[in-house]
């Protein structure tokens, strides 16, 4: 299936000689090939417009809808000291990735996604280093 998009480059249809430059609307379909500016011509040459759409763009950081009727159930069981001992090692790592993608990226906005995202990995990373140097 082809699609409708932008020319990236000024070209010729080799089968009615139209033109067009880039930024162009045109008809594209890799296999069988088929390019042309006009409908037609590049349904001539076995080209079929795909019928997908887009959808609309999504707000938010993972482009998802609002979190507004989210609810989660916690169940009610007792926490083993372990795990609270391994959630108290989370959270300290958690705040020195914090402060750490602060001073490696001092120009990133805190509330990106990308912020969030290096955070994230050096999070990891300090539990990985932690979890060595049990063993």
């Amino acid at each position: 299936m082809g699609s409708i998009m932008n020319a990236k480059y000024k070209g010729t249809c080799s089968y009615c000689d139209a033109e067009w430059k880039v930024g162009d609307k045109i008809y594209y379909q890799k296999t069988p090939k088929a390019i042309c500016i006009e409908e037609r011509c590049f349904s001539e040459q076995g080209g079929k417009v795909s019928e997908w759409k887009p959808q609309e763009k999504k707000t938010g950081s993972f482009n998802t809808q609002p979190d507004t009727n989210l609810k989660m159930d916690i169940p009610d069981v007792p926490v083993s000291d372990g795990v609270k001992q391994c959630a108290e090692m989370v959270l300290q790592c958690l705040v020195t990735a914090h402060h750490m993608t602060k001073s490696l990226y001092p120009k990133l906005d805190e509330e990106t996604h990308t912020f969030g995202q290096i955070r994230s990995k050096i999070t990891d990373q300090l539990l990985s280093v932690c979890h060595l140097t049990k063993e």
